[in-house]
């Protein structure tokens, strides 16, 4: 066992050192904005994540605990994130109308419940002829 915390402590050493090491000067010349709310409205598959976290901040919040219930809440949030979405204009609701805006929130309320995988509906746009375009 003393040996196996020993192996630990020095393979943890053996990686970190170095990366410690080489990484401690360098420095980003742009500003790191990985997290503005544009990013959550960029593709089907943000959107999708940005639904399934918003979703359970809230459930914590009202403490929903039947799976309906929770459901429920998941489409409701769904689409107030594509009402938002579309008003302020981030993403891909910026170049769409508001028809599209909600059937893109739909399409990741089916992701974010588990009910279709994007595959699915990204075979569905193109079969409604809807293709997201990513800028």
């Amino acid at each position: 066992m003393r040996r196996l915390i020993v192996f630990g402590i020095l393979s943890i050493l053996f990686f970190a050192v170095p990366t410690l090491v080489l990484c401690q000067e360098m420095a980003l010349d742009v500003p790191l904005e990985i997290l503005t709310p544009q990013t959550y409205y960029g593709t089907l598959l943000s959107l999708t994540g940005f639904i399934v976290l918003v979703t359970a901040f809230v459930n914590k919040w009202l403490k929903i605990k039947k799976k309906w219930g929770k459901q429920f809440l998941s489409w409701g949030v769904a689409l107030l994130l594509g009402a938002i979405g579309k008003l302020l204009g981030w993403g891909i609701m910026s170049s769409v109308g508001w028809e599209l805006a909600m059937l893109y929130s739909f399409l990741a309320a089916l992701c974010a419940n588990g009910a279709h995988t994007i595959a699915i509906v990204k075979n569905l746009l193109q079969l409604l002829k809807l293709e997201v375009k990513v800028e």
